[in-house]
């Protein structure tokens, strides 16, 4: 994973051409990565930007517009774009390299800017601004990342998610071509309520607001909001009203602080007409006026006097529903956010409890008073503590109501509510008001975190007064979601049952943490109580698939896939990516790496599809031949945590990609910081025995093998093939296996047994791993199963002939009668008979090849949907290449490389793991070493099985070495015999030539 082994960097030298030299990765932002490179011809540094192939799916419109967009751009304040290319798959364009820093890193250092630095490096910004919005473009995303400092003077650079303000862009937008209606762009800290909403008309207002926020963070330390998650922060752009600017910054001239206040207005007809007004304003503060020096406090000038309240131009009015969620909703959240001072609490806050006050009634018809206090009672019935906050008792809150106004009916000001919630002890309020008519009824409620006054979820719904019940269950669902984090899923979680998505808000919580058992659970039982809730279904395929439970995984990716309707169009994207846009035939890797992409493509701003496309790369990136897997595995999964730094699937994956390069400083601190989150995690054990070994912590080390009669399928299974694949705590690994054999979990009978089989015969225990396929039965199966696993063992492995002949033979009677009239029977059948066929192709004998071929193919043609029909057509094609190879026909190598192609988009499963091994022979057979290498190379990250993998090392130590890779063959060979480190008497001798061979090398092993 580490940069020497990425050949991405050559790709895009190879691109760019002789003209420059690459010299390192600076990192990346969005989709991009970007790099500094050395212009030869005129020799100077410059910056390339780049989309990588992988990353691109519909970014490529997005990245093409950014070039179009910023080419656009001639100014000193704005970085240009020098050229813009294309070499096959790569698109990218330069830029002048700015010697200096972002003023990100110049904040990051902790010292607060001089207000006359502050005001420069605003308005050059601010005069960048003006420049791109006179010619139509918004940036749409001003942050201080997004400013560089060079000598006195700012850029403003990265233009990615601008656009533009002509009629035929907007169409575009609105159209979803590129950004799709509702969906918030930009950075949440620095985003417009209009961005927040998701408008699609967000026009050059917005960028005022980002830079209203950027010069409150300039001048005050920080910004108006800060130190909140995303969706809080969104809530916060909504309604709350940032405190005034000098309040913070005491020694700010006024005249300054308004102009600062004035860009962050809520709505965008309150900001400034423009970047030019802006610019005016703050240049009139640095006049000297009325005997007032440059940046002291002073009379307020007439520029900054009609920044703050002249009136402006008419704008294009916001769409209808965004002013009704700002007016109904935002109301509430913004009365409840105003400023209160925390006083001294009388009990610690319990923030899973709400406090739910009497509604306001807004309408002034008399009869829906019965509701102001009925609400709360409602309420209280809906918010249990499950999957969210509990309702503190109606009638406590009551009684301290009464106290504090005097009565029933008096309202109290916000502050006094606020107060009231800190002296019962509830870490959060809910505040609510009804309006409407006797007929239709119009609900508002925000949750308030009481420690800070923040809106942390609002809600609205209306509807006929006889559906009032039903009316709060929407607002409850409204509420659970978005303080969970589901706010995108709104329209989906809201149509379930509230008992359904508790069980589900439950069940992602606890999948987040790496409880994966347990959310499997609550998945399941939010199913039980809505059997077509598709979104459950997904996840609880999701969730089962970590542990190894295929009955409730495919029980859950049939419902998800039956009511893939109601999935939303982001999450029938992430289906096609988890069951494969095949389904319910069998897709490829490359299939659902592909869909992971388009997942990702539609949502970038969401941890689980980062996490969804590097889980892909992580487990099968390799196998299907994408380069550089692991390195996009691991930028991916850190986007991820960027985005959820408690996402825990995503910072186990990370751990062992960076165990496996040997950073042991990035391993410690993300086992540290995953045990932080849940070390009850169900890979919690695998994570500290991957860091123990990683740091050679003898003492964790043997306190894991203390309990290993006590560890989770998951951190069991994580030992057991990781050791493997690391060639690193093998013993402790065996002793792993062997307890959770012993266990007899039957969730995961089959899995543990067949993973300590490989085990086994990855060490060199012929006997052990024979006598372990005997105890198949166990888990329920059909004693095919292990009749197939001693042939294959025989015949691509060291596994024992005497007992693969009598299992062959077994198997060949079997097959000689036609099977079953029913799709199972006949996918068992298959791979029966693909078993026989290979075990006597092997031994030279193709009397019944072509038949076997044929039947194979009528099959597949049968069979289109169930997975025997895939595989006989898989097996059909591996037989076939075996059979022009023997047979020297003339089409053996067109045959040859149909397989080879087949391989190379990653069936998986037994064709996977025998096919690479079989072309490998046919390549080499046929006088293409490096071909064979490198179907030798096509190997899973621990998804499936460690089948053959002391095969596989040793053929391609083999080959590498002819080749002259001698390093690759010498890490191939060591990790052989590190797995291979007390075989059998019957192996002593293989290892012995592997050792030869080593340091034939000048190696030792």
């Amino acid at each position: 994973m580490a940069a020497s082994a990425s050949d991405f960097p050559d790709r895009l030298a190879a691109a760019l051409g002789p003209t420059f030299r690459l010299e390192r990765e600076l990192g990346g932002g969005g989709m991009s990565r970007v790099f500094l490179a050395h212009d030869l011809a005129l020799d100077r540094r410059v910056v390339v930007k780049v989309l990588p192939p992988e990353l691109a799916g519909v970014n490529v419109d997005r990245f093409r517009r950014e070039i179009q967009l910023s080419a656009q751009l001639q100014h000193p304040h704005i970085v240009p774009v020098l050229q813009a290319g294309q070499s096959g798959e790569l698109l990218y364009y330069t830029m002048p390299y700015v010697e200096g820093e972002s003023l990100r890193a110049r904040l990051e250092r902790g010292e607060r800017l001089p207000i006359g630095e502050a005001v420069r490096i605003l308005l050059d910004v601010v005069d960048a601004l003006a420049h791109a919005h006179a010619r139509g473009i918004v940036h749409r995303d001003i942050k201080p990342e997004n400013i560089l400092l060079s000598g006195r003077h700012a850029l403003v650079t990265d233009f990615g998610v601008a656009r533009g303000l002509s009629e035929g862009e907007r169409v575009a937008d609105a159209g979803q071509r590129i950004t799709g209606v509702g969906v918030a762009i930009g950075t949440p800290t620095y985003m417009s309520p209009e961005q927040a909403a998701g408008d699609p008309g967000v026009d050059e207002r917005a960028d005022l607001y980002g830079f209203g926020v950027l010069a409150y963070e300039l001048l005050a330390g920080r910004p108006p909001f800060d130190a909140r998650s995303a969706h809080e922060l969104l809530a916060a752009h909504l309604a709350e009203q940032p405190a005034p600017v000098d309040e913070l910054c005491a020694d700010l001239p006024p005249a300054l602080a308004g102009v600062v206040m004035s860009c962050l207005e809520k709505r965008p007809d309150d900001r400034p007409r423009d970047a030019a007004e802006v610019r005016e304003a703050i240049e009139s503060v640095l006049t000297p006026t009325s005997g007032t020096s440059a940046l002291s406090a002073g009379p307020v000038p007439r520029a900054a006097e009609r920044v703050r309240g002249a009136p402006r131009r008419a704008a294009p009015a916001p769409p209808r529903a965004r002013l009704a969620t700002l007016a109904g909703v935002g109301l509430v959240a913004l009365a409840a956010a105003v400023a209160f001072s925390m006083r001294p609490r009388a009990a610690p806050l319990d923030e899973h409890v709400v406090a739910v006050v009497p509604f306001r009634i807004t309408g002034a018809d008399p009869s829906l008073r019965f509701l102001r206090e009925g609400m709360l009672d409602l309420l209280a019935a809906k918010l249990t503590g499950e999957a969210g906050p509990r309702s503190a008792d109606p009638r406590r809150i009551l009684a301290a109501w009464r106290r504090a106004a005097g009565s029933d009916t008096a309202d109290l000001p916000r502050t006094r509510t606020l107060d009231l919630a800190q002296d019962l002890g509830a870490g959060q309020l809910l505040l609510g008001d009804i309006g409407g008519t006797p007929a239709r009824l119009v609900l508002n409620a925000s949750l308030i975190r009481v420690r800070d006054g923040r809106a942390a979820a609002m809600a609205h719904v209306e509807g006929p007064a006889d559906s009032l019940p039903r009316m709060v269950d929407q607002l409850a669902a409204q509420l659970l979601a978005i303080g969970a984090g589901e706010g995108e899923r709104l329209e989906t979680l809201t149509s379930t049952s509230l008992d359904a998505l508790r069980a589900f808000l439950d069940g992602q919580w606890m999948y987040r943490r790496g409880r994966y058992r347990d959310a499997a659970r609550e998945f399941d039982r939010a199913l039980q109580l809505d059997s077509t809730f598709a979104l459950a279904g997904l996840h609880l395929a999701i969730a089962s698939g970590w542990y190894g439970d295929p009955a409730l995984e495919q029980r859950g990716m049939l419902t998800a896939w039956r009511w893939r309707e109601r999935l939303s169009p982001h999450d029938r994207v992430l289906l096609d990516a988890t069951a494969g846009p095949r389904f319910p035939a069998p897709s490829s890797a490359a299939e659902r790496t592909a869909a992971a992409r388009r997942f990702l493509a539609s949502s970038p701003d969401r941890a689980e599809a980062w996490f969804q496309y590097a889980d892909g790369l992580f487990h099968w990136g390799g196998s299907i031949g994408i380069r550089d897997a692991e390195d996009s595995a691991a930028f991916a999964l850190r986007r991820a945590l960027a985005l959820d730094s408690t996402f825990t699937p995503a910072l186990e994956h990370l751990v062992l990609l960076e165990a496996r390069v040997g950073d042991t400083a990035e391993v410690r601190r993300l086992a540290a910081r995953y045990l932080e989150v849940d070390s009850a995690g169900e890979n919690a054990d695998g994570v500290r025995w991957r860091a123990a070994e990683a740091m050679h912590d003898s003492a964790a080390l043997r306190a894991i093998r203390a309990r290993r009669d006590r560890l989770t399928a998951v951190s069991a299974h994580t030992i057991r093939t990781v050791s493997q694949l690391d060639g690193v705590g093998l013993d402790l690994a065996e002793a792993v296996s062997g307890a959770r054999v012993a266990s007899g979990d039957p969730t995961t009978r089959l899995g543990d047994l067949i993973g300590a089989h490989d085990l086994a015969l990855n060490r060199g225990h012929v006997a052990r791993a024979l006598a372990i396929t005997a105890r198949y039965a166990e888990a329920g199966v059909p004693d095919a199963v292990a009749l197939r696993d001693r042939v294959r063992d025989a015949l691509f492995w060291d596994g024992d002939t005497t007992a693969a002949a009598a299992a062959a033979r077994v198997l060949a009677r079997r097959t000689a009668r036609a099977p079953a009239d029913s799709a199972a029977a006949r996918a068992s059948w298959a791979a029966d008979l693909c078993t026989v066929e290979l075990w006597r192709l092997a031994r030279g004998d193709a009397r019944t090849a072509r038949r076997t071929v044929e039947t194979l193919r009528a099959l597949a043609a049968r069979d289109t949907v169930y997975g025997g029909g895939a595989f006989g057509a898989r097996c059909g094609l591996l037989l076939d290449a075996m059979l022009a190879s023997m047979q020297s026909r003339p089409d053996a190598d067109r045959a040859i490389a149909s397989l080879d192609s087949l391989l190379r988009a990653g069936p998986s499963g037994p064709i996977q793991d025998v096919g690479n091994l079989v072309v490998a022979r046919l390549h080499e057979a046929r006088g293409h070493p490096a071909l064979a290498l490198a179907a030798l190379r096509r190997r899973d990250f621990f998804l499936s099985r460690t089948a053959f993998l002391t095969t596989y090392l040793r053929e391609e130590a083999r080959l590498a070495a002819s080749l002259g890779q001698t390093a690759e063959a010498v890490a191939a060979y060591r990790h052989y015999l590190a797995l291979r480190a007390a075989p059998d008497p019957s192996l002593a001798a293989e290892r012995r030539e592997v050792e030869r061979r080593l340091a034939r090398l000048g190696a030792v092993g």
